[in-house]
C-alpha cells in the first residue's frame, strides 16, 4: 500500500516508459512497497527485487551497499562469475577545471592559505543538533585546531547552528558546492544530503548521527560516523583527531 503523497509519483514512474529498460531494479532509495510495486509493473526482461542475499559482511546493512551485495548474489545465481571487489565509494567525478575553480572559491571564502575543515551544521527534523550543542562543539574545534580554518556550507534555508560564526558558502549548483568541499581537508556534519555530497567530493567525512549510522553513515576516504547520543564531547573530538591525522598522513 502506498502513502497518499506517493500515488502521483508512483503513477508518473509507471507511465514514463520504464518498459524501455532491460532490467528494473528495486533499490532502497524507493519506499519499500513503492519500489516493489513499481518493479512488479515494469515491462522489463529481468526484474531484481533486492531480496535479502544473506550476505554476512559487516557493512551489508548499509543503504548504499546492500543493493550491490544483493545484485551480486542475483547474477551469481544466474551463473555469472563475479569478483567480490570492495564496493566503490560515492564519487561525483569532478573535472580538473571544477576542482581548480573550487580551490579559488574556497580561498575567497576563507581569505587564508591554511587547510580548511568544512562544516554543515543543519539537518532536517530530529537529525538536527541544537544550537547549544553546536556552539560547544564548534568552540572546542576552534580551540583544538588553530592550524585549520573553518568554513560552513549553508542550506537553502540560510540558517546556521553556530550563528554564522565561520565564513559560509551556499550554491544552488551542487557541482560547485562539491568542488569547494573537495578542496577541504575534511567535512564534519550531521546526517543529511550535504553529508553524502561531501562523500561524493572524496574527502574524509565525519558524520554526526543520533541513530542508524551503520545504515546511513559515510564510507571510504577514512570517513567515520559518530553516534553522538552515545558519545561524550571528548570522544567526538577524539574521532575528529583520528580522521585529521589520517587525512594529513
Amino acid at each position: 500500500m502506498l502513502l497518499n503523497g506517493q500515488n502521483k509519483m508512483y503513477n508518473d514512474f509507471i507511465n514514463m516508459g520504464v518498459e524501455g529498460y532491460l532490467a528494473q531494479m528495486d533499490l532502497p532509495a524507493f519506499e519499500k512497497n513503492f519500489g516493489k510495486e513499481a518493479t512488479e509493473k515494469a515491462k522489463a526482461d529481468y526484474k531484481f527485487f533486492g531480496d535479502d542475499s544473506g550476505e554476512s559482511a559487516a557493512d551489508a546493512a548499509h543503504i548504499a551497499k546492500y543493493p550491490v551485495y544483493n545484485f551480486r548474489k542475483y547474477v551469481s545465481d544466474l551463473g555469472v562469475k563475479i569478483t567480490n571487489r570492495e564496493i566503490p565509494t560515492i564519487n561525483l567525478m569532478l573535472t580538473d577545471a571544477e576542482k581548480l575553480k573550487g580551490k579559488f572559491k574556497l580561498q575567497q571564502i576563507t581569505n587564508s592559505s591554511k587547510p580548511t575543515i568544512c562544516l554543515f551544521t543543519y539537518a532536517t527534523g530530529e537529525k538536527c543538533f541544537s544550537e547549544d550543542w553546536w556552539s560547544i562543539f564548534y568552540n572546542e574545534l576552534v580551540k583544538k585546531y588553530p592550524q585549520y580554518d573553518f568554513m560552513e556550507i549553508l542550506p537553502i534555508e540560510n540558517v546556521s547552528q553556530i550563528n554564522f560564526a565561520a565564513p559560509s558558502f551556499y550554491s544552488a549548483d551542487i557541482r560547485e558546492m562539491t568542488a569547494v568541499m573537495q578542496n577541504c581537508i575534511a567535512f564534519i556534519g550531521a546526517d543529511s544530503g550535504i553529508m553524502h555530497l561531501a562523500s561524493a567530493a572524496q574527502v574524509p567525512v565525519i558524520g554526526l548521527f543520533k541513530s542508524r549510522s551503520a545504515k546511513y553513515g559515510p564510507y571510504g576516504n577514512h570517513s567515520e560516523s559518530i553516534d553522538v547520543t552515545d558519545s561524550t564531547m571528548d570522544e567526538c573530538l577524539a574521532t575528529v583527531d583520528k580522521i585529521l591525522k589520517k587525512a594529513t598522513s
